[in-house]
């Protein structure tokens, strides 16, 4: 945060965070090769136009795009790759927002969301995880393979937490996952 005056001189808090990619050192350092200084470079060169354009203050429509999607349980790569922030900036998003870690919930069996199939064989006492899921279709279960989030599980529906307990959403809030 930088401290700036307004019209009437009374300071100001304007956000100036700017998050430099492995991208922008790349291409810093391939310019630097070719023209022995950033300095020797064409203002009109199209990659100093782009470096220019990696170097300006992060857009807050981007932070609060990045807000909402880890709201709804995505997860911080896909809210990278969507908003082209950088992952560790979304960490410091969801730190600063004391939201929690939502996993993926790849099943949804018998309507309850599960993560993953070590969890679906612990959770229906199968004892291996290997053919753990064509075990449970075998069995009769109903099984949707896809990669859900937060948002999606509806109110009232159940998922099942790292710690093996069943819990109910009883709220759209990621505030109120339990683990």
């Amino acid at each position: 945060m930088m401290k700036v005056s307004d019209k009437n001189g009374y300071l100001q808090k304007r956000d100036t965070t700017m998050a430099l990619t492995n991208e922008f050192y790349r291409t810093l350092h391939i310019l630097e090769m070719n023209y022995g200084s950033i300095a020797n470079v064409p203002d009109d060169n199209e990659d100093v136009i782009r470096l220019h354009k990696m170097t300006q203050v992060i857009d807050p429509t981007r932070r609060t795009t990045a807000l909402k999607l880890l709201e709804q349980g995505y997860s911080r790569y896909q809210i990278s790759q969507e908003t082209g922030l950088p992952v560790s900036l979304i960490v410091q998003i969801r730190k600063y927002n004391h939201l929690p870690i939502v996993p993926i919930f790849n099943y949804r069996i018998d309507n309850i969301y599960i993560q993953n199939a070590h969890k679906a064989a612990d959770y229906f006492q199968l004892g291996t995880y290997h053919s753990a899921i064509n075990h449970l279709r075998r069995l009769g279960h109903h099984i949707d393979n896809y990669e859900f989030i937060w948002s999606d599980i509806p109110i009232g529906g159940k998922y099942l937490g790292s710690s093996g307990k069943i819990y109910t959403k009883y709220s759209d809030d990621i505030r109120t996952y339990s683990h």
